[in-house]
């Protein structure tokens, strides 16, 4: 008797252990097996950059805060399907990479601490979903953070925003016309709603407290790798309108905004522009390959086919369809901080001696 009830207790022990497991912890055990991501990375990866900027505290900044989507997000998607999006044996820490992002670079380089709210896939001010999940948008990343934020020592911290794509990647399908032409009265009340939104985010945090700030612009959105089966999107000549008119209106807006905003302090982060360095040259940047991403599957870890990564994920300028390599994420950081550092905010930075730094990896 006593044995039966030493086996009927550890079966309701087990059975108690099943379910409470996390969806997160169901997630990982079914995801698809295969090779795992972190395989790729090196050992303290995202100190890669440590030592490129020789006064990281010239411009007194000891923190960096950032908003956006899927080129920043830290993992913040995964928590938010409970583990469903971003599987970490496919992407790195429930990174959109196969390493650290530019975020982790530019802090761990700078020994800055580090504040992200960034959500991948996220719109500029209409929230999303995915799933179950919600989705918030940059709009949403501060108004539903605002208690967090009136803390910060807003003197030390560099507000960044980058943020726009998925406007255009969810949205412009709808501005163009049979042909697939961009339609230029729909397509340019899309990047002024953007823009708009963009404005009106760093208005919310300049009335928080805030006062210096960096920008991105857009990367190139035309000409990208396409999943072949997500539904469709827009065309390459209505995307690459659509980047052109973005970038365009949000420099126009920048530098006007001074007028509006004296106390602001506003630096723009050309991401666009070193993004189309590496779509010109890219075997000056260590990339051979810019039509097909490293990992060929979905976002929920699932591979297309064969259960492996590419055999150069050095030479590939994409992890997934349309987000960027470990590597790529570098040259971005090193851009980052070339703007930063014309900027005064931090001194003794070598942009060449970085880049081949990341040419290392």
């Amino acid at each position: 008797m006593l044995r039966y009830l030493s086996c009927l207790l550890l079966l309701l022990g087990a059975c108690a252990t099943d379910s409470s497991k996390t969806n997160q912890e169901k997630s990982a055990a079914n995801e698809d097996k295969g090779p795992s991501v972190n395989d790729l990375a090196k050992p303290n990866q995202e100190k890669w950059l440590s030592g490129q900027v020789q006064n990281p505290a010239k411009g007194k900044i000891t923190k960096l805060l950032v908003f956006g989507d899927s080129f920043s997000d830290p993992g913040n998607l995964n928590k938010l399907t409970q583990g469903a999006a971003l599987p970490p044996r496919v992407f790195y820490k429930s990174r959109f990479s196969n390493g650290p992002i530019w975020t982790d670079y530019v802090s761990g380089g700078l020994n800055w601490t580090l504040d992200n709210y960034a959500v991948g896939l996220a719109e500029t001010r209409s929230g999303g979903s995915m799933g179950e999940a919600e989705i918030p948008s940059f709009l949403q990343q501060i108004s539903e953070n605002k208690s967090e934020l009136k803390k910060m020592d807003f003197a030390s911290t560099l507000v960044v925003i980058w943020v726009g794509p998925q406007n255009y990647i969810k949205h412009a399908v709808k501005a163009q016309d049979a042909n697939q032409n961009p339609v230029t009265e729909v397509l340019e009340k899309q990047v002024k709603s953007a823009i708009s939104d963009i404005q009106d985010g760093i208005e919310d945090l300049k009335d928080i407290g805030f006062r210096q700030f960096v920008i991105g612009t857009m990367p190139e959105l035309g000409g990208l790798n396409r999943n072949p089966k997500d539904p469709p999107k827009a065309s390459d000549v209505t995307l690459y309108a659509a980047t052109s008119a973005h970038n365009s209106a949000l420099r126009a807006m920048l530098k006007d905004l001074p007028k509006e905003m004296p106390e602001v302090n506003m630096t723009i982060f050309q991401a666009h522009e070193v993004n189309q360095k590496t779509n010109e040259n890219p075997k000056n940047y260590g990339f051979n390959r810019l039509d097909a991403p490293c990992y060929v599957g979905n976002l929920q870890g699932r591979f297309d086919g064969v259960k492996a990564f590419c055999t150069d994920p050095s030479g590939y300028k994409y992890w997934e369809y349309v987000h960027p390599s470990s590597k790529m994420h570098c040259i971005y950081a090193s851009q980052f901080l070339a703007d930063i550092s014309a900027a005064g905010k931090i001194g003794g930075y070598d942009q060449a001696k970085a880049l081949a730094r990341c040419n290392e990896l």
